[in-house]
């Protein structure tokens, strides 16, 4: 075997390395934009169906009216933080249950 062919061997699995490094690299990164995208699902569903109950509707017109909409917005703030808190906390509480 010549030496050009041997290079261009080596060469060619040099290559091929790399490209199932990316390849792995890619996988983790779409992995990723996955889970994240699923919380986003989650999040437009949960609102989704929150939005579309009557009640609800009238409660948030009703509460900006009665308490305004600058503390009406921050209660509701304070109360998803609240909702984030409590899930993180449920999900490191089942993690030691596992």
């Amino acid at each position: 075997m010549s030496s050009r062919t041997r290079e261009l061997d080596l060469r060619r699995e040099q290559l091929q390395l790399r490209c199932a490094m990316q390849r792995q690299h890619l996988a983790g990164e779409v992995h990723r934009i996955e889970k994240s995208l699923q919380t986003v699902d989650r999040v437009a569903g949960v609102t989704r169906r929150l939005f579309g109950e009557p009640i609800v509707i009238v409660g948030l017109v009703a509460g900006a009216v009665v308490v305004g909409p600058s503390r009406l917005l921050r209660t509701i703030s304070r109360g998803l933080l609240f909702a984030a808190a409590l899930q993180r906390l449920w999900r490191l509480v089942r993690s030691f249950q596992n």
